[in-house]
């Protein structure tokens, strides 16, 4: 009888936690129809989502809501991007911290919207993609350290190289030791790149790296 009413017990709790997802669904979803996009103008539909994102099922749904638009080229030029790319940012920060099995869905997106070529000036561009990276130098502080670094080290060879200088300018910045041997291993390699190695002889990057190699 006792084991009767335990698996009476387990099976309600594991139907309202059912429940409860299936709204959280439902509203989320509702949220991102009725919104189409989200602004500063909109602070309690932002809110209101993240307090759904709490559920895993919901914020790989957000995350891939937000890569319909941060994944498109036209996106950038748009008149309202300005204003909705902060809010999704924050909004893809949060989930960073709620769900660090989702890092990874992260850095697929924020690796998409580096590697786009936006309807955008050079300066511009070069603006935006700063942004992204400032995205991944944030997954970076939970943990999600060398995928990011073997994805730069393609980079290096491909993108603008002030991009890999300002990255690792931020980086060498942001850390403090002990570090890895991996860590270490992959972050020379591309210091040691010669077109980076040159972009980065300005005088507070080459500090850095000094004090870097020291180490």
């Amino acid at each position: 009888e006792m084991d009767d009413n335990l698996y009476l017990q387990e099976f309600s709790l594991n139907k309202n936690e059912l429940n409860a997802t299936k709204r959280a669904i439902e509203k989320a979803q509702k949220i991102c129809q009725d919104s189409l996009r989200m602004t500063p103008d909109t602070p309690k539909q932002v809110e209101e989502l993240l307090e759904y994102c709490k559920y895993p099922i919901v914020s790989m749904g957000v995350i891939y809501w937000i890569k319909m638009s941060l994944a498109s080229e036209s996106y950038y030029a748009s008149t309202y991007s300005n204003s909705c790319t902060p809010v999704y940012n924050y909004i893809l920060h949060e989930i960073c911290k709620l769900h660090p099995l989702q890092r990874e869905s992260l850095f697929e997106l924020f690796s998409t919207c580096f590697e786009l070529s936006p309807e955008l000036d050079a300066l511009d561009t070069l603006k935006m993609k700063k942004g992204v990276l400032d995205n991944i130098m944030y997954l970076m502080q939970f943990g999600y350290i060398l995928p990011v670094l073997q994805k730069v080290k393609k980079w290096s060879k491909t993108e603008d190289k002030s991009l890999i200088r300002y990255f690792i300018s931020k980086l060498l910045i942001m850390i403090e030791p002990p570090f890895s041997n991996s860590f270490c291993n992959y972050l020379i390699e591309i210091i040691s790149i010669p077109e980076i190695t040159k972009a980065l002889q300005q005088q507070e990057s080459r500090l850095l790296c000094i004090e870097f190699l020291d180490y």
